[in-house]
C-alpha cells in the first residue's frame, strides 16, 4: 500500500505525489499547472487553519468559526447575524449554532433589531471584548511564524496573488467554461474591480460597515 503523500507536510513528497497524478492521468486535457496552484492553496489553508487551532485557539476552546465570528464583531462592530454569516463564509445554520454557543459561554450578545423585529443584531460582550483582545496578539505571533519562510516581498506577493483568485471566483460573474473559452470580457486583470491592495481579512470579503443600532 503507497502512503497518502498529498497529506505530507514534505515538499518533497508532496512534489512526488503531484508527479503521480499527472503520471496518472497526463493522456486527459486536464490544466495541471492550475490543479497544482489551487490544490496547494487548499492544502495550506488546512495545514494553517489546524495549526492555529491547535496552538492557539484550542487553549480557548473556540472553534475556527467562533474565533472568526469573534473578529468580525471586533473588528466592525454590532452587526446583524445575516452580515455576519456573509462576512464569515458559513450558512446560517452553521452560524447559529456557533452564536449559541459563543451565547452560552458570554461571549456575544444578541438583540432584536429596533427597526425590525424578524432581524437580529450581535455584538461582542465585555467579556468577548476581553478574549479576542487576548488572543490575536498570540494568533498574529503564529502568523508570523507561519509566513517566515518568506521574504517580505514574497508575503505582500502572495498576498497579492490569493486576493486575485479571490477576487476572480468572487467577482467574475461568469461560468467557468466561459472563462477558460477566454469568453469573459473581465479576464486577464483584478476581477470584478476588487481592491487588491486592501488588507485581506480572515473573512470571505468586507462589505460596507453597518451603522450601530441607536
Amino acid at each position: 500500500m503507497t502512503t497518502r503523500r498529498l497529506g505530507s507536510a514534505e515538499a518533497a513528497e508532496l512534489s512526488r505525489a503531484e508527479r503521480d497524478i499527472r503520471a496518472r492521468l497526463g493522456d486527459r486535457p486536464f490544466d495541471f499547472r492550475a490543479m497544482a496552484a489551487i490544490s496547494n492553496i487548499y492544502r495550506a489553508a488546512t495545514t494553517v487553519r489546524n495549526h492555529m487551532e491547535q496552538r492557539v485557539l484550542g487553549e480557548y476552546d473556540l472553534s475556527w468559526s467562533a474565533f472568526t465570528v469573534m473578529w468580525v464583531l471586533w473588528i466592525w462592530g454590532e452587526q446583524e447575524t445575516r452580515h455576519v454569516a456573509t462576512e464569515t463564509g458559513t450558512t446560517k445554520g452553521t452560524l447559529t449554532g456557533v452564536l449559541k454557543t459563543l451565547e452560552s459561554r458570554r461571549l456575544v450578545l444578541r438583540s432584536v433589531h429596533p427597526d425590525d423585529g424578524r432581524r437580529v443584531l450581535v455584538r461582542l460582550s465585555p467579556r468577548g471584548l476581553a478574549i479576542i483582545e487576548e488572543v490575536f496578539p498570540r494568533f498574529n505571533g503564529e502568523e508570523t511564524f507561519a509566513a517566515s519562510t518568506l521574504t517580505p516581498a514574497e508575503q505582500d506577493q502572495l498576498a497579492h496573488l490569493l486576493r486575485k483568485v479571490s477576487a476572480r471566483i468572487e467577482g467574475a460573474g461568469v461560468a467557468p467554461v466561459e472563462a477558460a473559452a477566454g469568453r469573459d470580457p473581465g479576464a486577464g486583470g483584478d476581477a470584478g474591480g476588487v481592491d487588491t491592495t486592501a488588507p485581506a481579512p480572515y473573512v470571505r470579503r468586507q462589505t460596507t460597515t453597518r451603522p450601530r443600532a441607536s
